[in-house]
């Protein structure tokens, strides 16, 4: 019994085998010999599908028959010499349609036009499992290439592909040399011939390309977009990728009517006029990465038929490409939130070898200490706010969702600034605020230091100043309050500035402290504090000196003022770590 390959196997084998396809096509294309063509595509497709036998068959009109010409692997002389009316059997019926067919056993297939001269032959050659594909040419069948084997079962979806492939390649072939034959017969028309013929060579020889340069993509892992630069050498024509959900428009004003136009097409290809393409006009094929992400490759200009295909060919690429890229991006965004998680959490202790093996694992410099960086807004999501920050801040940057906010660990130096970080993501549209402490050269002190760039956070968020980005040491006195509100000290601070004025309101009902929290917050401006307020301004003036009565008039001095100020300010994060905590 065959082992399971793993699916990293599977793909290096799947490429292998496509790129073989692409080579065969190429030599296929040198040989002058119809014979050597069948036995070369013959054992290329047992080679590649791993069939006991193959064969390909030739259709001939007037008798409505089709005969097999040329057999690889067969044991008996008289499975060499099978004709059969069109429609009998599979080989019969493939023969006469568009499309492949297979039976997973033949003799055995009820479904299956019986025709008993032959199928006595079938029996003779022990098969089982055949699988068959239409040759074409010019929307004609024309005979059909089939494998075999002599056990039951049903052939991958994959292997009808590449099947398909060496049909179409042998298809193109036996077409080429009709076309020549012509040619010879019919001098008058050679240099017409010769000019199909390099047409259908440059179009043969494009889809060869985008086949190889789609294997080097996967391969290299190289971008979308990097991929779609490299077609537009080869189509030698402006290509674009434009889309929706995340993918960059390279037609921003006209993409989304262009989208339309195709989504209300049942064609995988259509030819639009728009005047934002060069020449006006251009054509768009469908590239459906999943059901929720929908884009479209335009070839500007007049594109001939030939590129058509080989376009539609390139768009299930950049599509593979993409859905690729897709699963590799959020494996990186699962693995830097583990990782963050782990930096940030206090309950845990970490260790400093490992935590810095997996932040050199993403580019960043352990020898550099590392800011920690805390965005909080009320009003945008975290993933918008995470969106807008890899746009601003430079990398390597390590960011993440997280619980109610984002996190972001930034390497010294390394767009280290919060309030730059504020006013660019305000640019953005996302008005935050951006709490950092740091830098920390050492990982275990991480969650700590987390801890303080989020109390800076709140705290501005808490005091209103958003957007707003600040360090501890840039709240100047607030900042000194940060981490230890709640604490006994600033309990007798508070208690001593305020306590009698506190009393004073709770036993007569009045509203003094939110009075001289006004006043003070408008910089003792009396009328801008009264229209806040909607009081007359006489009756501030009472306020004000019932407040001079129970605190003393010191309060009204510069230094006696910003003592309380920030008396107040402290009260303020001191109620609301209460009714967040």
């Amino acid at each position: 019994m065959k082992s399971t390959p793993s699916s990293s196997d599977e793909k290096s084998a799947r490429l292998a085998q496509l790129q073989a396809v692409v080579d065969h096509g190429i030599y296929l294309a040198t040989l002058g010999d119809r014979a050597l063509a069948f036995s070369t595509v013959l054992k290329q497709a047992r080679a590649l599908l791993g069939a006991d036998l193959s064969y390909v068959s030739l259709n001939d009109g007037d008798a409505r028959t089709t005969s097999i010409q040329a057999v690889d692997g067969v044991l008996t002389p008289q499975f060499r010499h099978i004709s059969m009316p069109l429609g009998t059997g599979l080989l019969g019926q493939v023969a006469e349609s568009d499309h492949p067919m297979q039976t997973r056993d033949y003799l055995a297939d009820s479904s299956l036009v019986p025709y008993p001269e032959n199928d006595a032959k079938v029996g003779g050659e022990h098969v089982h499992a055949i699988m068959g594909v239409p040759l074409r040419c010019e929307n004609i069948t024309i005979g059909a290439l089939v494998v075999a084997d002599r056990y039951a079962h049903e052939f991958t979806a994959f292997q009808v592909d590449l099947l398909r492939s060496l049909a179409g390649q042998l298809s193109a072939y036996l077409a080429v040399e009709d076309s020549f034959a012509t040619m010879r017969a019919d001098h008058t028309s050679a240099s017409e011939r010769i000019d199909s013929l390099t047409v259908e060579l440059r179009a043969a020889r494009l889809e060869a390309t985008v086949s190889r340069l789609a294997g080097d993509a996967m391969a290299r892992k190289i971008t979308v977009a990097e991929y779609v630069r490299a077609l537009g050498a080869h189509f030698e024509q402006k290509i674009d990728l434009l889309g929706i959900d995340g993918w960059q428009p390279a037609l921003v004003a006209s993409a989304e009517g262009m989208l339309d136009v195709l989504a209300t097409s049942a064609e995988a290809i259509v030819t639009v006029t728009n005047p934002a393409l060069e020449g006006g006009e251009g054509v768009m094929a469908r590239v459906e990465v999943d059901p929720h992400a929908t884009a479209v490759l335009v070839l500007h200009g007049d594109v001939p038929e030939w590129k058509r295909e080989a376009l539609t060919r390139a768009a299930d690429a950049v599509a593979n490409l993409a859905l690729a890229e897709q699963h590799a991006a959020e494996q990186a965004t699962r693995d830097v939130r583990e990782l963050i998680d782990y930096l940030t959490r206090s309950d845990q202790t970490i260790d400093r070898l490992s935590a810095r093996t997996r932040l050199a694992h993403f580019g960043v410099d352990v020898g550099l200490p590392l800011h920690v960086t805390v965005i909080r807004s009320n009003h945008a999501s975290t993933a918008r706010i995470a969106s807008a920050l890899r746009r601003v801040v430079n990398p390597p940057t390590l960011l993440s969702e997280h619980g109610d906010h984002v996190c972001a660990l930034l390497p010294r130096g390394a767009s280290a600034n919060p309030q730059a970080i504020s006013e660019a993501l305000s640019a953005e549209g996302v008005d935050a605020a951006v709490g950092m402490a740091g830098p920390e050269p050492l990982p275990d002190r991480l969650p700590g230091q987390h801890e303080l760039a989020r109390a800076v956070s709140d705290a501005l968020i808490n005091l209103g100043r958003v957007p707003a980005g600040a360090t501890q040491a840039s709240m100047g006195v607030l900042g000194a309050l940060i981490g230890v509100d709640t604490s006994a000290l600033i309990r007798v601070v508070i208690d001593t500035a305020l306590g009698r004025l506190l009393e004073y309101d709770k036993s007569r009902g009045t509203s003094l402290v939110e009075t001289l929290e006004r006043y003070l917050d408008s910089g003792q401006r009396l009328q801008e504090t009264a229209d806040a307020m909607h009081l007359h301004v006489n009756t501030l003036r009472q306020r004000l000196t019932r407040i001079d009565s129970v605190l003393g008039e010191n309060w009204r001095t510069p230094m006696g003022a910003f003592d309380l100020t920030a008396v107040l300010k402290a009260r303020r994060l001191t109620q609301q770590s209460a009714v967040g905590g």
